[in-house]
């Protein structure tokens, strides 16, 4: 087999690449194992987005009920109800 300098499909996140008299079965199976490794940190990114979101937004109710001054109570709510959104947008994304 002839292998040529100019790969025709380049997989980086695991450093393979298929030559061009390969067949398409292993260009197929590298794409779709970079696909899934992409998938994962994506969740991994929701997952942690989500996680923060909902910190914020028990934070934000900490403040409402706590604070000391209007400002805060209204910053607190602010918190909670920016954070709930983004939140409901990270679960509709997952």
């Amino acid at each position: 087999m002839f292998i040529d300098k100019q790969p025709t499909g380049v997989c980086l996140e695991q450093n393979a690449f298929v030559a061009r008299d390969s067949n398409l079965d292993g260009a197929l199976n590298c794409q779709r194992s970079c696909e899934r490794q992409k998938d994962k940190q994506s969740e991994t990114f929701l997952k942690k987005a989500i996680e923060g979101n909902f910190a914020e937004v028990s934070m934000g109710e900490l403040a409402q009920q706590n604070g000391q001054s209007d400002a805060l109570k209204s910053y607190g709510k602010m918190l909670s109800t920016d954070h709930a959104a983004a939140n409901q947008k990270a679960l509709d994304a997952a």
